[in-house]
């Protein structure tokens, strides 16, 4: 693979993950927690894990070294030790299992039954590595992994072991990366691999997995992400994903987050996520990381179910209403020692301006500070006389005008910023077209002071705001939630301190962002422009009515008041938070894109849940949905948007549409989610089509659909597909068959699995498990014996013979037969490789 050539910023941000001592990501705070009765339903979809008396004894390592971040991140040595209570209860020892705050008391009472847990300090002993049914890794970054540590895990992984890698456990220097991929699925390899904090929106890409069953489509973190990772990605079953931007076109594509993997006869579970000690809490993440250890062990993925709120952070309050309440307006006080700037251009003797309009100076009103914003040469903006809400404005025109105090010579560790101004358009081109910057001489803005600025992407409405600074780590990132059409007046405030920046924008709140306590240097500071990279650019194109600038936090009730100044002043022009129609949506559904706003949006699912109480609004709409599918303009998000939806409501007449997309390379994948969810016969019956006209590279998707519509008229195309060229198809094959079960596919899995290669075996012995678990649950106990007996031969791994074990004992127990003493000596023994 081609690597690009380093610059000394991409080392230098590229030392900072992997050094061993790394500073701390300034001031990150943690997401709200979450709602425990959202929690609850989701754990409630799953299946229940099996009662006690059926649980084989497991032995779980976990493997941690010394903290290598700052505070909050990479407490490997914290993790290793409340997870060892969360997982084995009293007997493993004492204290919270929580990683971050104080102990909490939430859940039941931590500990799984049959469940030793030991700990491995850097790396598990030979000991550990013999009897270990599954290990844990969580360790240190950078230089973890060498040839003696991979052979290590080859040998555990060749005798059906399960391993874990979670966050920096995926991380390895550029001679052991793509080993480590071979062996684990992905990883990260040093000098080429990114990485950035902040902000996740995790989409669950496999909602039918097992381990992903019940769980939201889209879920949020406040976690740190890696990409571009190498290996074989159509080797790994990926479950989640999060949009990055591509190193080569900078455009967000889905970078993989949480995957499974089968290595030899072992299970192999991994996960990006695992950054700070409170996603550790979060019981989303918890049920991702415990089910994927369950499922690497070889048992069922819901047995450590129970643990997901034991010390999570969860609440019972419903997500509050943080927009700014009404209050008596209160005028900005000049004489205030917090305030720093205050350009108001309605008080024109503070303006410069020449009789053709052009403005050279503005006056600070702020009188512990005082001075003046000046101008450059020609880089002038106009005065326009009644611009927003009948009042003045200052137009930059986005070419070259600018305002700037080069001896500005303030500072501040906490502040706080309010801005009138009507953005009119933003061309992008990586410029980063800004309203205020502020900078210490010589050096970058985001660097040493602070930045607000559209985004580096042109976009066609105010929908992006970016604030970066010395207080934030992570790059660019983009406050807004909402949009709005340019020339609309904005009343815009931020509040930063030392643990998080908020955005305000016509009094509701937006997104916010994790903030340290760094001082930001005001040295310089510019109205309109910014300077970065050694010049001054990123020219604002829009009006500027008014800002304020302190150096502290406002109150709540200070903040209230002065957005009520500042919306008294400028009210007529100001427009209110919007409530969209559906109308609304529809028209801009087709052009909605990842990373756009998507409030607007909301109102097609709330017509969604309108409509499943009412099946008559189906017809209003299903047909909607079908014409973004049809509608060449539409953006692949519209469209994998309302595939999404219609998986929900869709029916017949939305079928060959779905179909239509079957062979996109984009699309195919939300194509086929759709299709699954159509109870009508026509969607299967597209599906089958579709697996034997699309070309092989187009086929995984459907095949993986057919398995989950449990398509029995699928069974003889599939069983083609067991002999395959493409292993990718053959287990795909494979596991849609076990899915299906029956004799035939039972019979042809069985046949496939004496001759198959050894990267498939793992998967046919699963779907004849499944195949087995299904006649015996059918009441079809000999079929399902002779499954089983199969499955207890040597040449299967040891985790398999233990899960036919079990199933052959559940067939005598509902028989009612005593169980012979040579099957209890089998259950009882440890295996291969003990």
């Amino acid at each position: 693979m081609h690597r690009p050539f380093l610059s000394v910023v991409h080392v230098a941000a590229l030392c900072f993950c992997l050094h061993l001592a790394a500073d701390p990501t300034p001031g990150a705070a943690p997401p709200p927690a979450r709602n425990r009765q959202e929690v609850e339903a989701v754990l409630a979809q799953a299946p229940q894990a099996p009662p006690t008396n059926e649980l084989r004894p497991l032995e779980l390592v976990l493997v941690a070294n010394r903290k290598d971040h700052g505070f909050e991140e990479h407490d490997y040595p914290l993790w290793m030790e409340r997870w060892k209570v969360l997982l084995g209860g009293k007997k493993a020892g004492a204290g919270q299992v929580n990683l971050y705050g104080p102990a909490s008391a939430e859940g039941p009472p931590p500990g799984a039954p049959k469940v030793t847990v030991q700990m491995a300090q850097d790396w598990p002993t030979p000991e550990q590595w013999s009897r270990a049914d599954l290990v844990v890794a969580f360790f240190g970054t950078g230089g973890i992994w060498n040839e003696a540590k991979l052979r290590d895990l080859k040998a555990f992984l060749d005798r059906g072991g399960g391993f874990v890698a979670v966050h920096s456990a995926t991380i390895a220097e550029q001679p052991h990366a793509r080993p480590l991929a071979e062996l684990i699925g992905l990883a990260w390899e040093g000098g080429y691999t990114l990485f950035r904090h902040g902000r996740v929106d995790l989409k669950i890409t496999a909602r039918e997995h097992p381990i992903c069953k019940g769980l939201p489509p889209q879920l949020r973190f406040l976690d740190e992400t890696y990409w571009p990772l190498v290996g074989d990605a159509s080797r790994i079953d990926l479950l989640a994903t999060a949009d990055e931007k591509a190193k080569d076109s900078g455009r967000l594509q889905p970078e993989p987050m949480f995957w499974t993997y089968s290595a030899g006869k072992g299970r192999v579970y991994s996960t990006i996520l695992g950054h700070y000690t409170w996603t550790f809490d979060d019981p989303y993440f918890r049920i991702l990381l415990l089910r994927g250890m369950a499922w690497a062990a070889g048992e069922s993925p819901y047995r450590f179910d129970p643990l997901v709120l034991c010390g999570a952070r969860v609440t019972d309050e419903q997500q509050a209403d943080t927009s700014i309440p009404a209050a008596a307006p209160v005028a900005p006080d000049p004489q205030d020692p917090n305030l720093l700037l205050w350009l108001d251009s309605e008080d024109q003797a503070t303006l410069t301006v020449s009789p053709e309009g052009r403005v050279s100076s503005w006056e600070n009103k702020a009188a512990w500070v005082g001075r003046k914003l000046t101008i450059s040469g020609t880089q002038t903006p106009l005065f326009v006389a009644k611009a927003l809400g009948g009042h003045p404005a200052l137009r930059f025109d986005g070419t070259d005008d600018v305002l700037r105090d080069m001896a500005f010579g303030q500072s501040a560790q906490t502040w706080s910023l309010a801005l009138v101004v009507t953005p009119r358009s933003n061309a992008g081109s990586s410029q980063f077209h800004a309203l205020l910057a502020t900078n210490r001489p010589g050096q970058q803005d985001f660097q040493s002071g602070l930045n607000l600025d559209l985004g580096g992407s042109g976009t066609t409405q105010f929908d992006t705001l970016n604030l970066e600074g010395v207080k934030h780590q992570g790059g660019a990132g983009n406050l807004r939630t909402e949009s709005a059409p340019f020339g609309e007046g904005q009343i815009i405030l931020l509040a930063v301190d030392n643990e998080r920046a908020r955005l305000w924008i016509n009094g509701r709140e937006e997104d916010s962002r994790s903030a340290g306590d760094a001082v930001t240097a005001m040295d310089e500071v510019r109205v309109g422009g910014r300077f970065f990279w050694g010049r001054e650019g990123g020219y604002f194109h829009g009006d500027i009515s008014e800002v304020l600038l302190y150096k502290a936090q406002l109150t709540d009730a200070q903040r209230a008041g002065l957005y009520a100044y500042l919306l008294e002043k400028y009210g007529s022009g100001i427009q209110p938070p919007a409530v969209h129609t559906l109308e609304e949506a529809w028209d801009y559904l087709p052009r909605y894109d990842w990373g756009l706003p998507r409030r607007r949006l909301a109102v097609v699912d709330e017509a969604i849940r309108n409509s499943q109480q009412d099946a008559p609004s189906y017809k209003i709409v299903e047909p909607r949905l079908v014409e973004v599918l049809l509608n060449p303009a539409a953006t692949p998000a519209a469209k994998d948007f309302a595939c999404r939806r219609l998986a929900i409501i869709g029916s017949a007449a939305s079928v060959p549409a779905l179909a239509g997309l079957l062979g996109d390379e984009k699309l195919s994948n939300m194509a086929c989610f759709a299709l699954e969810g159509i109870p009508d016969p026509a969607a299967q019956d597209a599906l089958c089509q579709a697996l034997r006209s699309l070309p092989a590279e187009r086929r995984t998707d459907v095949i993986q659909s057919l398995g989950n519509r449990r398509a029995q008229t699928a069974v003889p195309d599939l069983v083609r597909l067991l002999t395959g060229e493409t292993p990718a198809h053959r287990r795909a094959a494979a596991a849609a068959l076990g899915k299906i079960g029956g004799p035939a596919a039972a019979e042809a899995l069985t046949a496939a699995l004496a001759n198959a290669p050894s990267a498939d075996r793992a998967t046919l012995a699963d779907s004849c498990l499944m195949c087995a678990e299904q006649f015996r649950t059918a009441g079809r106990k000999a079929e399902a014996l002779v499954l089983y007996q199969r499955l207890r031969a040597a040449d299967m791994s040891r985790t398999t013979q233990m899960a036919a074990m079990r199933g052959m004992l559940s067939v005598h127990a509902t028989a009612g037969a005593p169980v012979p003493h040579a099957q209890e000596r089998a259950a009882q023994s440890p295996g291969p490789g003990r």
